[in-house]
Parts: C-alpha cells; structure tokens; sequence
C-alpha cells in the first residue's frame, strides 16, 4: 500500500506509528497519544494527517496544555 511505502522509509518511525495507533484505538480521548501521533506524521512529511491530529488533539483539551502544545507545533508545519 501507499501508506506501508511512505512508512518503510523509517522502520523506526513505523514501528512508533503502530504502537501509537494502537494505544489511540484502547484510549481513543487521550491527548498525548494523538499529540505524539501528529509528530510522527510529521516527521514522515504526512502532513495533512499531522494536521488532523493535532487538530484532535485541541478539540480534546480545550484551554489545556495539549491544546497549546498543538497549536504551536501546527505553526512550524510546512505550509
């Protein structure tokens, strides 16, 4: 598949991927799992999904600290 390709360029960054994905699908409403999900992405140039995520996680933790956090790393995300 196109997403197995796009991965395979860092097996590391792949792996963390499935962990994370998977800990998101037990703890779907957990800010920091999605949070750490987004930089993965964006560290495999997924920036649209990057994006969603971060975008998941402020929608989770209004006025928090993840909400913040989210927001300033969406800036630095090529545009």
């Amino acid at each position: 598949s196109m997403r197995s390709a796009q991965a395979s360029g860092s097996g590391q960054s792949s792996q963390a991927l499935s962990s994370l994905e998977g800990a998101i699908a037990r703890a779907p409403d957990v800010p920091r799992y999605r949070f750490h999900l987004a930089r993965a992405y964006a560290g495999l140039a997924r920036y649209a999904d990057a994006r969603e995520q971060f975008a998941r996680v402020r929608a989770l933790d209004p006025g928090g600290p993840w909400e913040k956090l989210a927001l300033n790393a969406m800036v630095s995300l090529p545009h």
